[in-house]
């Protein structure tokens, strides 16, 4: 059997879905301040958690709270039914949020 190491919650003592909601907020914020318009969700069972609007591009951004890895990774869950659904990971980490596959650049 796999042992996995316990993971430290970002917020401790909050419930996993506000620390969800926490992380959609803190990449909105962020895109918001890279130059896009940005739509939320209306309900948590939309097929992603943001859509952005930039030069008049759409993109579906599905934010995942994510952890570093020993070696210094980035590690976040990708469910099956999640595949394609997205044209972009919000990865939220601590001090950071990382975009996979990188937003592109002005």
């Amino acid at each position: 059997m796999k042992q996995y190491k316990k993971r430290v919650s970002l917020y401790p003592g909050i419930s996993a879905s506000t620390v969800g909601a926490i992380g959609e907020l803190r990449a909105a914020a962020d895109l918001l301040a890279k130059g896009y318009e940005v739509f939320v969700a209306g309900s948590p069972g939309a097929s992603c958690d943001l859509v952005t609007l930039r030069d008049g591009v759409c993109l579906r951004i599905e934010v995942r709270t994510a952890y570093y890895t020993a070696d210094g990774g980035v590690s976040y869950a990708i469910h099956p039914r999640d595949r394609g659904r997205q044209d972009h990971y919000a990865a939220i980490l601590p001090d950071r949020i990382v975009y996979v596959p990188e937003l592109a650049q002005n």
